[in-house]
């Protein structure tokens, strides 16, 4: 068997999943899902740097991009997509040859046979710090944190409902939903 095997048992209930993750795959589908992330991500570091202030984001962002590799040189259609979302969006991408990935990562298995380098991609150093840097910014400004489950979010006139674990409550522009998956509380108001 390959790297995918599925009970023939199970065939039935997963076809209805899997003729859903085919039509997501579709061309048009991709590249509406491009064009949204790029707008959600485009503006992300210079917002950034607004709410935390140039000290801090220093402190916690690296902009050195994002390195991507693989064990295999890219063919088919999906590279001449990239390529035209690539150009579209004016992202800097270079191509990195083994000889630059070896630059890099000098201890970097020989399996690895291709690379790109997304610029003005950037990742913190620490999530912990970067949140809790932000939050004390927040309670400085006059913010206040509310633990509470939003159980629903309801469009009315103009508004938001919003019903929660603790009460209802309503909002003209914009809910913002902290989740810490492991159910542990990550922000502590003093």
């Amino acid at each position: 068997m390959g790297p995918l095997a599925i009970d023939p048992h199970y065939i039935l209930r997963a076809l209805p999943w899997f003729f859903l993750w085919l039509r997501a795959g579709r061309l048009q589908r991709m590249t509406a899902l491009a064009h949204s992330l790029y707008a959600l991500h485009a503006p992300a570091l210079k917002e950034w740097k607004r709410l935390l202030g140039q000290e801090l984001y220093d402190r916690y962002i690296r902009e050195g991009g994002k390195v991507i590799l693989s064990d295999t040189l890219p063919s088919g259609s999906a590279v001449e997509l990239e390529r035209r979302l690539i150009a579209q969006f004016g992202l800097e991408v270079d191509t990195l040859s083994p000889a630059d990935i070896r630059k890099l990562y000098p201890q970097i298995s020989d399996f690895v046979k291709f690379g790109i380098l997304k610029k003005g991609n950037a990742y913190t150093v620490s999530p912990a710090g970067i949140n809790s840097a932000l939050a004390e910014r927040i309670l400085a400004d006059g913010g206040q944190f509310h633990r509470e489950s939003v159980l629903k979010l309801i469009p009315e006139g103009g508004q938001w409902l919003i019903l929660t674990s603790t009460g209802n409550h309503r909002a003209s522009d914009v809910v913002v939903t902290a989740v810490n998956l492991d159910g542990a509380a990550s922000l502590h108001a003093r």
